[in-house]
């Protein structure tokens, strides 16, 4: 089973962890994930639907650290 669709706080319309995320998803089964945030767009376009530029690089470090705790679980980024 798979989940590609999963959006995180950084886009500013989910709630919780990421890695809580992949807890869950291993708990269902679950055996590959992709996250979706909403990536930085120009200022006129929905700031509470997306990430900052800022964020670009936290969100890639969060990406990179949880592959490494999960290494079963495939975890891409769209």
């Amino acid at each position: 089973m798979i989940d590609y669709h999963l959006h995180t706080k950084l886009c500013r319309h989910a709630t919780g962890e990421m890695a809580e995320y992949i807890e869950t998803a291993v708990a269902k089964g679950i055996e590959e994930v992709c996250f979706t945030p909403h990536i930085p767009m120009p200022d006129f376009y929905g700031r509470n639907l997306r990430m900052e530029p800022a964020d670009m690089e936290i969100y890639l470090a969060e990406i990179d650290k949880l592959k490494k705790k999960y290494p079963d679980m495939v975890i891409l980024t769209g």
